[in-house]
Formats: C-alpha cells, sequence, structure tokens
C-alpha cells in the first residue's frame, strides 16, 4: 500500500515543529500522495489526451488559491471522428490501462475502487493510502481521479506542478509539467457546480460534507479576487454552455435542474443569500481551518463576492429558461 518515505515524513514533522505551517499533518502527507499520483500519472500513455482540471489544478498548477486539494479531476479528449461504439469500447480500454499503470506505480487500487458510468464517460478511481499521522476530519481516507470525456473549451495551459512539502522546505523533487484547464473555464464550471449542488438545501437535504461544496465558493471568490474574470462579458457564451451541459448530464438525478435550469440555478443563489441554519458559513469555516494555508476571505465577503459574479451571469440568461 501506498505511504509516504521516511525521509518525507521527518520533512513534515520538521515544517510542522518549526511552526512554518499552521496545517495538520495528515494534509500534508496526503499532499505528497496526490502529487505523487500526478507524477504517475503524467507517465501514462495513450491515444486519448487527458488535461488536468479542477480545484487540485487552481492550487498545484495555476496557484491562484492556496488550499488542499485531494481529488484529482481531468478531462479527457478523444478523436471526435469516433463512431459511439468505438468510444465506449476505447474509454473502457481506457480506464484498465490507467488503473494497471497506478498499481504498477504502487498505488493500492482494488477492483470495487474503479467505477464507471454513462459508457464509460465517467470514472471514478479511489485510491488507498496509509497514514503515518492522525487523521483530518475533513479529508477523506482514500485518494479520488476523476475523469470525465470532455473536450476543454477554451484554450490549456502548460504548468509544472509540486508538493506542498517541496515548496515549503525550498526541496523541489523532479516537477511534472501538465495540461492545464485555463482559469476562465475552471472559474465558471466551479459556479454551475455550486449552485447546482446547492439545491440539495433548498430541498432540505444537508450536503454530507459541507466543505466539499464550499470548496468551489473559495476557489471562486480566490479567482475572481485575483483575476476580476467575473468581469469579462463574453463568459456569459460559456456559462450558458456549461449549464446546457449539466442539465444533460444530471437530467435523471435532477428532474427540477434538467426542466429549467436557470430558475433552479437562481433558487440555489437565493439558498446561498439565506444559508438556512448557517451550513455553508460553518462549513467553510471548518474547510477554512483544515485545509486552507492562504488568505482566507471572511465568509461574509466570499459570499457576497461569488453572489455579485453569479447574479450577473443569471442575470444574462432567460428567466423562463428559454434560449438566449
Amino acid at each position: 500500500m501506498k505511504e509516504i518515505s521516511e525521509r518525507e515524513h521527518d520533512l513534515i514533522l520538521a515544517l510542522v515543529g518549526e511552526g512554518r505551517t499552521q496545517l495538520p499533518e495528515g494534509v500534508l502527507e496526503k499532499d505528497l500522495v496526490v502529487t505523487a499520483a500526478l507524477r504517475r500519472l503524467k507517465e501514462f500513455h495513450d491515444p486519448a489526451k487527458l488535461f488536468f482540471c479542477g480545484g487540485t489544478c487552481l492550487s498545484k498548477a495555476h496557484r491562484v488559491v492556496r488550499r488542499m486539494s485531494e481529488d484529482l479531476d481531468f478531462k479527457i479528449q478523444l478523436s471526435p471522428s469516433l463512431t459511439p461504439s468505438k468510444m465506449r469500447r476505447d474509454l473502457s480500454l481506457l480506464k484498465n490501462n490507467l488503473a494497471d499503470h497506478l498499481r504498477e506505480g504502487g498505488f493500492d487500487l482494488p477492483q470495487e475502487g474503479v467505477k464507471s458510468r454513462n459508457n464509460n464517460k465517467k470514472i471514478c478511481m479511489r485510491l488507498v493510502y496509509r497514514s503515518r499521522f492522525p487523521a483530518v476530519v475533513s479529508l477523506r481516507s482514500e485518494l479520488q481521479v476523476q475523469l470525465v470525456e470532455a473536450a476543454p473549451r477554451l484554450s490549456i495551459m502548460e504548468l509544472p506542478i509540486d508538493s506542498l512539502v517541496g515548496e515549503m522546505s525550498g526541496t523541489p523533487e523532479n516537477r511534472a509539467i501538465w495540461s492545464c484547464l485555463g482559469l476562465e473555464e475552471t472559474f465558471i464550471e466551479k459556479i454551475v457546480a455550486f449552485l447546482r449542488r446547492s439545491l440539495r438545501g433548498t430541498r432540505g437535504r444537508i450536503e454530507e460534507r459541507p466543505f466539499d461544496l464550499v470548496r468551489h465558493l473559495y476557489d471562486v471568490v480566490m479567482i475572481q479576487r485575483h483575476h476580476n474574470i467575473g468581469q469579462n462579458r463574453n463568459l456569459t457564451v460559456l456559462f450558458r454552455e456549461v449549464v446546457q451541459a449539466d442539465a444533460r448530464e444530471f437530467a435523471n438525478q435532477d428532474a427540477e435542474f434538467a426542466r429549467d435550469p436557470m430558475k433552479a440555478l437562481r433558487k440555489a443563489w437565493w439558498h446561498l443569500e439565506e444559508d438556512p441554519g448557517k451550513v455553508l458559513e460553518v462549513g467553510y469555516q471548518q474547510f477554512a481551518r483544515d485545509m486552507v494555508y492562504g488568505e482566507v476571505p471572511a465568509f461574509a465577503e466570499a459570499r457576497g463576492i461569488f453572489g455579485a459574479v453569479a447574479k450577473q451571469l443569471l442575470d444574462s440568461a432567460p428567466a423562463n429558461g428559454g434560449s438566449w
């Protein structure tokens, strides 16, 4: 089973003992495992192209957020000329070969830890590792790798990645260079993801792990504070595309959202403004305490920034769910 080396263990103890970070040891440890997985994945060869995206990409590649992220998200780009049956077979082969590649790299990936749906267009792998430090409540006990068949909509960037321990100790190791999704596309996807997932709260369902939801809020706010992307009116077209794509993807899971996406997202926006029971605020504070190692906007400020950007995008859409 994968675990950090003795040298890495001692580096973590030194960093924490010297007061160079307030992060729990388990967070630094998991980041090392995440970084090792990224290096291993970079060595994987397949006709399909993999593009690094999501919160971990924002943190480790773009460095626009300073937080621990435990999921590895990728987009898979296949040849557009493939037939549906050939696409299904190619994705199945990619899934199996990638799982074997990770196992050969020392990662524990049981058969039941590899899942796929929608004809292998969505693949999830749960890698198990052995921790040498006390558990951190905000962390899962495994590393999740998620891959979605979807070509990037905008341009990509080639960026290096490194571990937190390497950055903090000044001892960077071999840096993998990843093709990464751009900030604008991630920005819009995270706004839509936060609002769509917030719909659970409007129906009286409490998010099982609120900090899984508020990480989208934090990411959007940090991008906006440092890059002011929300002022780009050209993003309304991208917003429409992402909303429509999610409505199709989650049609079987969320009939209300699929029936009238904009109405549902506006409802979620109001839920953020009200935050019944302060569920989001409490989750945000726990997330900031356990996972963030940089600046942390207060919840009220974060809610205000996110709400303003989301409202601008929602106001650009028709109120009755019609076409733009």
